[in-house]
């Protein structure tokens, strides 16, 4: 059940009833997981600490999560990134996109996807 120990990620996204659950989820997995309920939560976490992983919720109360992903690349350029979504509309051809509702086996497997990419 385990995976690296050393596998820092950054979830941002503003639901609670979608980060708790993840989150723990993510943990008993191993992962070094933070999270993030605004935009401002998730710059501040990404100036101390560096993340192999930002799962990054599209809709912040905040900001827009295209735009907060400009100011992550120039952080830390070359981050692997996932979006999520409830926009069913939304595509990103380099990027993989989770459209919500998704289940926790669905974000593990797109964890180790794009980690592997």
């Amino acid at each position: 059940m385990e995976e690296k120990q050393d596998i820092s990620i950054l979830f941002i996204e503003d639901e609670e009833t979608i980060a708790k659950p993840v989150t723990k989820f993510l943990k008993k997995y191993g992962f070094k997981i933070h999270h993030a309920s605004t935009g401002k939560e998730a710059l501040e976490q990404i100036r101390k600490e560096n993340f192999n992983l930002v799962i990054l919720d599209l809709n912040l109360p905040d900001t827009n999560g295209e735009n907060l992903f400009e100011l992550i690349e120039r952080e830390q350029p070359g981050t692997k990134t996932i979006f999520t979504t409830g926009d069913i509309t939304f595509q990103n051809g380099s990027k993989k996109v989770l459209y919500k509702p998704f289940t926790l086996s669905d974000i593990l497997q797109a964890i180790r996807e794009t980690l592997n990419a």
